[in-house]
């Protein structure tokens, strides 16, 4: 049900009984009212902070995300993200590896297991 709609779907379902009508709207409708006014309370609490230390918090943030930004994007530009990436890429394409030729092993001697069990 689209939102827009729910309140007259509501009214439609019971005409005579504008009450019921309202309070289904409501149960429905209140949870997404509720996270809506909970991310503007956050966004207001971030944007004008009520303390000395929420405005020097909320003051340096930018400028500790630009440094970060600068840092990675040099790094990048340097390589070094991208050969801690292949590295890591390298890793897990041997350890694949091993996986498969463990399986391969168990199928293989399972019998022998079985057997000498």
């Amino acid at each position: 049900m689209r939102i827009r709609t729910r309140l007259a779907d509501e009214l439609c379902r019971s005409p005579g009984d504008i009450q019921a009508a309202l309070r289904r709207y409501e149960t429905g409708h209140r949870p997404m009212v509720d996270a809506k006014q909970q991310s503007f309370r956050f966004a207001r609490a971030m944007l004008l902070p009520a303390t000395r230390s929420g405005i020097a918090v909320r003051n340096t943030a930018p400028r500790l995300a630009l440094a970060l930004a600068g840092s990675i994007t040099r790094r990048l530009a340097e390589g070094e993200l991208i050969a801690a990436r292949t590295e890591s890429e390298d890793a897990l394409a041997d350890a694949d590896v091993d996986q498969r030729q463990m399986s391969m092993a168990r199928r293989e001697y399972a019998p022998v297991l079985a057997e000498s069990a």
